[in-house]
């Protein structure tokens, strides 16, 4: 088993919660994140790609997390909060670690509000 170095995770990290409500037409809005965790992290960058389209660019960076410790009930519809940059990412994937109990690998592509 390898051993992991806890330096390693140096960057903090808000995990955060999308809190809804129904609309007057029904459609579901986002009103508000709410903290669901905090943890470290290693930032893993994998992609970074810019596009012109409509005389606008668009900017799509892909990163990893590897989290220190496993976050239970870490969900796919949730957004990670570096708190390092104050950059906030969309989780697109959640894979845990092949040793049980010590941490996970969360994709995630930059927010764009």
């Amino acid at each position: 088993m390898r051993r992991r170095d806890a330096r390693a995770f140096d960057r903090p990290l808000l995990i955060e919660l999308r809190t809804t409500a129904q609309g007057g037409t029904g459609q579901t809005n986002t009103v508000a994140w709410e903290q669901f965790a905090r943890t470290r992290g290693r930032l893993v960058p994998l992609r970074a790609s810019e596009r012109f389209a409509a005389d606008q660019f668009n900017a799509k960076v892909t990163v990893r997390y590897e989290l220190a410790a496993e976050v239970d009930g870490l969900q796919h519809d949730m957004r990670v909060t570096d708190d390092q940059t104050g950059t906030v990412y969309n989780i697109t994937g959640i894979e845990q670690s092949a040793d049980r109990g010590r941490g996970q690998m969360v994709m995630c592509f930059e927010h764009a509000d």
